[in-house]
C-alpha cells in the first residue's frame, strides 16, 4: 500500500468513473486499474464492484469501510509530505556571537525575503563545530579559525577590519588615534580571536581591560555612559552607528585582519547544496554592504 494507490482509490471513489479519474491523475486507465488490483491484493480484500457494461463504479461495503481510513491516511501522508519538505528546506547554521550581529541575522532575513527557506541558528564555539559538520549536525558553521578535518571543507571566505569607536557625535570624518592615547581602564574589551589578543597584549603590555563583553547588547548599554571605548570590527561598526552616535577611528597600529571561514560537509544532503551556496552568496554582499567606506 502506497501513496499513490490511495490517491488513486480517493479519486476514483470521488469521480466513480476509470475515465474521468484517469484524466484527473494523468494516468493511463491500465495505470489506474493496476494500482487499485495492487492495492486489494495487499489488503486481501475487493473495493470496487465490478460490472461490465456499467459505466459508474460502485465501492464495495469494504471499500466504503475503508474509504474512511484511506482519507485519513492520505491527510497523514500531505502533513508527512509538506513537513518533509520543511524539514528539507531548513538550514541548520553555527555561527560563533561575534558574527552573528549584524552579519549572519541580516543573511537569514535576505535569504527568507528570497527562498523558502527556514532557520535554526545555533552559536557554538569554533572548537565544536569543525566535529558536528563533519558527523553533519550541522549544514554549514561560521567561524573565525581555520582547522583541518576530515569531511569537513573550511573555505575562507570574507575578512573583517578593525576600528576604534567612543560615544560621541560624528563629524563623518575617520580620524587616526594612537593607542598611545588610549586609557585601558575604560576600555570594553571584546575577544575577537586569538591574533587580537596576542596583538592587544604586546600594544597594551599586559593591561587587563575592567570589562570584558562579547555581547553586542552589552556593548551598547555600556556606551550609554558615554566614557568607555572599544576596538570593534567593521561590520559591528555599521551596525551600531545606525543605533547611536559614535567617534569612529583608524588605529595607528591596528590588530591583524580578522578572518571569517565558511565550513561546510562535502557529502552535504542532495537539497540542502543549494540553499549552502546560496547562504554563501548572499554572505558575500552582505560583507561588502557592512564595509567602512573610508
Amino acid at each position: 500500500m502506497d501513496y499513490q494507490q490511495i490517491e488513486t482509490f480517493i479519486v476514483i471513489s470521488e469521480v466513480r468513473n476509470l475515465t474521468r479519474a484517469s484524466r484527473i491523475l494523468y494516468k493511463t486507465q491500465p495505470t489506474i486499474s493496476n494500482r487499485i488490483q495492487q492495492l486489494e491484493d495487499s489488503l486481501g480484500y475487493a473495493l470496487l464492484v465490478r460490472e461490465k457494461g456499467k459505466q459508474e463504479i460502485e465501492l464495495t461495503e469494504r471499500g466504503k469501510l475503508f474509504l474512511e481510513k484511506a482519507k485519513k491516511v492520505y491527510e497523514d501522508y500531505e502533513n508527512l509530505y509538506e513537513s518533509s519538505e520543511d524539514i528539507a528546506n531548513t538550514l541548520m547554521i553555527s555561527s560563533i556571537a561575534s558574527y552573528q550581529i549584524p552579519l549572519i541575522c541580516r543573511v537569514c532575513e535576505k535569504m527568507a525575503d528570497k527562498e523558502s527557506v527556514r532557520f535554526s541558528m545555533y552559536t557554538y564555539q569554533t572548537a565544536d563545530v569543525y566535529k558536528m559538520i563533519s558527523d553533519r549536525k550541522l549544514d554549514l558553521a561560521i567561524a573565525s579559525a581555520a582547522e583541518a578535518m576530515q569531511s569537513v571543507t573550511c573555505e575562507m571566505l570574507f575578512t573583517q577590519s578593525y576600528y576604534l569607536v567612543k560615544p560621541g557625535n560624528s563629524s563623518g570624518i575617520i580620524r587616526t588615534i594612537c593607542t598611545d592615547e588610549l586609557n585601558p581602564d575604560y576600555e570594553i574589551y571584546q575577544p575577537w580571536d586569538d591574533d587580537f589578543y596576542y596583538w592587544h597584549e604586546r600594544v597594551f603590555h599586559g593591561n587587563k581591560p575592567h570589562i570584558i563583553v562579547d555581547s553586542y547588547a552589552a556593548l551598547k548599554e555600556l556606551f550609554s555612559s558615554r566614557k568607555y571605548w572599544a576596538i570593534l570590527q567593521e561590520s559591528n561598526v555599521v551596525a551600531l552607528k545606525k543605533d547611536m552616535d559614535i567617534e569612529l577611528y583608524k588605529i595607528d597600529n591596528p590588530p591583524p585582519i580578522r578572518k571569517g571561514y565558511l565550513l561546510t560537509n562535502p557529502f552535504a544532503d542532495r537539497k540542502v547544496k543549494p540553499l549552502i551556496r546560496k547562504f554563501k552568496d548572499i554572505l558575500l554582499d552582505t560583507v561588502e554592504e557592512l564595509r567602512i567606506k573610508e
